[in-house]
């Protein structure tokens, strides 16, 4: 996902050779969301584009914007309709199930349909102790919440928040919270005062798409947070340059 924006952004405002190595690079970085099945960042790349429809001032960019959600659907629909689809978007989850509520079929319902019928027990988990917390990292949370008790297949709730919040308290999760809606602040102003300069662009769509792929995803451990760093850090660092 962050390759896809920031070297989108970096292509629409690049020429010569520049645009062709962007070009390529974002084009690559969607195709392998795509073959490796990475719905959430689909997911996150579509809401991204429908909130630019209602931010930018620009119709050049809203038309832009309308034009790249119409490719992804596109694009989405004829991976569906290739042998490998059902292998690639849908896996192992059971539409049937999921639309049924049968959640606790858990071995049944694939991926998503885990994740729904672990987050409330997960939640209710952190509602028991929710300042004190296991203690970070994943392994530590692992030890503290045995999967077994709960019933659940999964090692962790699959949402960064949740994670948070199990690991190191409610207030540590509402913090992280709130550093990231300033980070989208300044990322926004700055964008805006750039006149929709499409880089910063890329940083802003990556931040909001970032943000919904953390509901169904926990992105706290290792290298994972990697690229939401890099991300904080040009957009703070370019709107410190501005002021």
């Amino acid at each position: 996902m962050f390759g896809f924006f920031i070297f989108l952004g970096l292509f629409l405002k690049s020429t010569g050779y520049k645009k062709l190595i962007f070009g390529v690079t974002s084009l690559s970085s969607l195709l392998a969301m795509l073959w490796l099945g990475r719905r959430a960042a689909l997911l996150g790349c579509f809401i991204a584009f429908i909130i630019l429809l209602f931010l930018s001032k620009k119709k050049s960019l809203k038309i832009l914007s309308l034009g790249i959600l119409l490719v992804l659907i596109i694009v989405t629909i004829a991976v569906l309709n290739s042998p490998y689809g059902k292998d690639i978007l849908i896996r192992s989850d059971n539409v049937q199930l999921l639309f049924s509520g049968e959640y606790e079929k858990f071995d049944e319902a694939g991926s998503l349909g885990q994740r729904l019928y672990v987050w409330p027990k997960y939640f209710k988990k952190a509602l028991e102790h929710p300042f004190s917390g296991t203690g970070i990292a994943r392994r530590v949370q692992k030890r503290v919440l045995s999967t077994t008790e709960l019933g659940a297949p999964l090692e962790h709730s699959h949402n960064l928040f949740l994670n948070l919040w199990l690991q190191a308290g409610l207030h540590t999760s509402l913090v992280f919270l709130t550093f990231y809606l300033l980070s989208f602040y300044k990322c926004y102003n700055l964008w805006k005062f750039s006149g929709e300069d499409y880089f910063i662009g890329g940083l802003l769509l990556f931040l909001i798409g970032f943000f919904i792929m953390s509901f169904f995803e926990g992105l706290e451990e290792g290298t994972r947070f990697t690229t939401f760093w890099i991300a904080n850090g040009l957009a703070w660092g370019y709107a410190q340059k501005r002021s």
